[in-house]
């Protein structure tokens, strides 16, 4: 049974807008290379939850998962951060950055077993969900330049 899409554009869309911008958030200087690897890698990070989502309304759930392994997962981590970023981020940041990584490799196994059962429930949602905040706790303690 695939999942109906309505209320997930409208949580995505109540994502973005939970908090104003810069209100109370740690600037974190970043060396010019690696704020703009950054931003790139914000940029893929949602592109890889919208192309998660449109698998999931289609109920392709193994598809869902390996982009969910593969561009935000903990295989990401390295190709993300270690190399580029990870070593100017404030400790806080990073943890936050990683548990958002464990939760979409937390993610991808939901979807995998969805996959197997041929149909995704709350579960699989409050996982998928479960990412985003990941992403949004990050986004409204820290801002770079």
């Amino acid at each position: 049974m695939a999942l109906k899409m309505s209320g997930w554009v409208a949580f995505l869309c109540a994502v973005g807008l939970s908090f104003p911008a810069g209100a109370g958030r740690e600037q974190v200087e970043l060396p010019e290379f690696a704020a703009k690897h950054l931003k790139a890698t914000m940029r893929d990070h949602l592109e890889a939850l919208e192309r998660v989502t449109r698998l999931l309304a289609e109920g392709s759930y193994d598809k869902a998962a390996d982009i969910a392994e593969e561009r935000l997962g903990m295989s990401s981590v390295e190709i993300h951060y270690e190399r580029h970023v990870g070593k100017y981020m404030p400790t806080e940041m990073r943890l936050l950055g990683t548990r958002m990584h464990e939760a979409a490799t937390s993610f991808a196994a939901s979807a995998r077993r969805a996959e197997g059962t041929g149909a995704a429930d709350e579960r699989l949602l409050a996982a998928l969900a479960n990412v985003m905040e990941g992403c949004t706790a990050c986004h409204k303690h820290y801002r770079t330049q």
